[in-house]
């Protein structure tokens, strides 16, 4: 009995190590895979149920490698048309910008000064923006935005010179 079960547990731990053997190649595939390393070639077991295992999942590795770069490709496209747009919004505002600044050199009424000055100080915003927005499409991320207090009445009074300035703006 104890010989049966010596032979038992050699035969036992040398099929172990055949099978530990012959997975080496699915564990190193898939531990690439998880390391994003999709530029390896696939190994071969004596295994036949291992090695169509490993087929499909090189399969699915090259699916996976051609998807990302599809959206490398595409994410790169928006990018580069992202930041075409942005400059070509800022040739014509520069012009709205500069007939504008020409404006104040006139002679206007309060009232047409006022607005003037409110068309320039809102050009100077969407130069920002679009600074921002060019920054943005250049960057791999997001930038992260930072909270800051605001006085309530700061806020009040500039919440209500926009809404008045539109309202004028309207005709109202």
């Amino acid at each position: 009995i104890i010989t049966w079960f010596l032979v038992f547990a050699l035969v036992t731990i040398r099929f172990a190590h055949y099978v530990k053997r012959q997975m080496a190649p699915l564990v190193e595939l898939t531990e690439k895979i998880g390391q994003q390393d999709l530029e390896f070639s696939v190994a071969n077991t004596q295994i036949k149920e291992f090695n169509a295992l490993l087929e499909s999942i090189n399969g699915m590795k090259d699916s996976l490698k051609e998807s990302l770069m599809k959206n490398w490709l595409l994410e790169e496209e928006r990018k580069e048309q992202l930041s075409a747009l942005t400059h070509d919004l800022k040739t014509p505002l520069t012009v709205i910008k500069g007939n504008t600044e020409l404006l104040t050199l006139t002679d206007l009424s309060a009232q047409q000064a006022s607005y003037v000055q409110f068309s320039l100080k809102n050009i100077t915003k969407v130069e920002v923006y679009l600074t921002e927005l060019r920054q943005l499409a250049m960057t791999q991320s997001l930038t992260t935005l930072e909270r800051q207090p605001v006085k309530g009445e700061f806020f009040l009074n500039k919440l209500s010179e926009e809404t008045n300035a539109l309202a004028l703006a309207c005709g109202r």
